[in-house]
């Protein structure tokens, strides 16, 4: 790392790294969710990105592709994650049960992990966000 003048400066910098990280996450994923991904910025008002998380969450679910008997499934209702292709942790099972289990890996829900990928499209999210909208600074700071 170079050597800079202050601080502030150092903190910037490690904060643009690691930006463009979860922009590089973010785009291994398939073009089509990655689009899904990066739209965030088509959220106008802070109440719409709650809608705008949903619909993402169902289109990441809606291009899961079943796994079969001859790919290990014991179920006919399992899928690997789209995004980080992680499947479940279970010995049961493979793959995330479709909708549910891969909807609980998507928010991070219960005892399921969750997915990398969404987790980093958030963070730029909520990043890309924060600065469109502050929030209010209370008294005294």
């Amino acid at each position: 790392m170079e050597l800079f003048r202050s601080l502030d400066e150092q903190i910037r910098a490690l904060e643009d790294e690691l930006y463009e990280a979860r922009r590089t996450i973010v785009g291994l994923a398939r073009p089509e969710l990655a689009r899904v991904l990066m739209s965030y910025d088509s959220c106008e008002t802070r109440e719409a990105t709650w809608k705008w998380r949903e619909e993402v969450i169902q289109s990441v679910i809606n291009h899961a592709r079943l796994l079969t008997a001859a790919q290990g499934a014991s179920r006919d209702d399992e899928a690997y994650c789209p995004l980080c292709r992680a499947g479940t942790m279970s010995r049961e099972r493979i793959g995330f049960t479709v909708p549910e289990g891969l909807r609980r890996h998507l928010r991070g829900w219960g005892t399921t992990p969750r997915c990398e990928v969404m987790t980093a499209a958030i963070e730029l999210a909520n990043r890309y966000w924060n600065s469109k909208w502050p929030s209010p600074k209370s008294p005294g700071k």
